[in-house]
């Protein structure tokens, strides 16, 4: 198994190119066939979040950012769960970005997580996609909180190998006014949502003939064991089911997306959806 740290910590974000949303539809990705990827948000999120360190712009042109790049104090104190929630939402948006899923035409770009530049579906054209993403993790809170699950991890699935993005770990039960606990999750959330978009030159440009997907892999605390982390060990399981298929359209969207494994760790629910594009 190869771990995608090896290469990436080599990559400098602020050399990132970043899309314009006035590029030409020439300039969009282009891809066919069916595109797999795990749609995995939980309760609706709140924007806003106020992050420790300012973000400087360097590298990203401030115009493409609500209120030019300026960042918004919270009203309210950050919790560690929004933490979490907003890092899994912004994840599974910048895949659909970086799989050509929707057109270029249909992301902005927005701050997250110590505020970081994300590719977010448009909320005023996408509304009914960005809710559909955010509505299969309901539960995910109670059993984090709970410490039902010992590890979160976003992986890159290619050609049978596995190759590990981050690791959110979760030892124990959390509390939740817990700031230093708060603070530790904003650092993990920020570096794995970094490592995701990092993956941008493979994911947009894969090697002749290899089929690429994110897969989601989970680690229960009552499974956990001291072995190497890895997707053979038996605590590690890719959490994929065909027991569930159903059909569904965005309405916002020119292509059908239908959600074709629907699964659950215990009440950690999450989707699979393929998506056939147009040719």
């Amino acid at each position: 198994m190869a771990h995608s740290r090896h290469g990436l910590t080599s990559y400098d974000l602020s050399s990132l190119s970043w899309t314009s949303r006035g590029q030409s539809s020439a300039q969009k990705i282009s891809s066919r066939g069916t595109i797999f990827f795990f749609v995995i948000s939980p309760l609706p999120l709140g924007h806003g979040h106020c992050f420790s360190r300012p973000w400087s712009g360097a590298g990203v042109d401030c115009a493409m950012w609500p209120a030019g790049g300026r960042i918004r104090p919270c009203a309210r104190r950050l919790r560690w769960m929004d933490v979490l929630v907003d890092c899994l939402e912004c994840c599974v948006q910048e895949v659909l970005y970086q799989r050509g899923v929707y057109a270029q035409e249909c992301f902005v770009v927005e701050r997250h997580m110590d505020n970081v530049p994300v590719h977010c579906l448009n909320p005023k054209t996408c509304r009914s996609a960005r809710g559909y993403i955010r509505s299969w993790i309901g539960s995910l809170g109670s059993y984090l909180s709970a410490g039902h699950i010992q590890t979160l991890s976003i992986a890159l699935y290619s050609d049978g190998r596995a190759f590990e993005v981050h690791d959110l770990r979760f030892t124990g039960q959390f509390n939740v006014s817990d700031a230093a606990t708060t603070r530790t999750l904003c650092e993990q959330a920020s570096d794995l949502l970094r490592r995701v978009m990092l993956m941008r030159a493979t994911m947009l440009q894969p090697p002749t003939g290899t089929k690429i997907t994110y897969r989601l892999l989970a680690s229960l605390a009552s499974d956990a064991d001291s072995r190497p982390l890895t997707s053979a060990t038996s605590n590690r399981q890719w959490v994929c089911d065909d027991r569930t298929e159903l059909d569904m359209r965005l309405g916002d969207a020119d292509t059908e997306a239908t959600p074709v494994r629907t699964v659950a760790v215990r009440q950690f629910r999450m989707a699979m959806v393929a998506r056939q594009l147009p040719p």
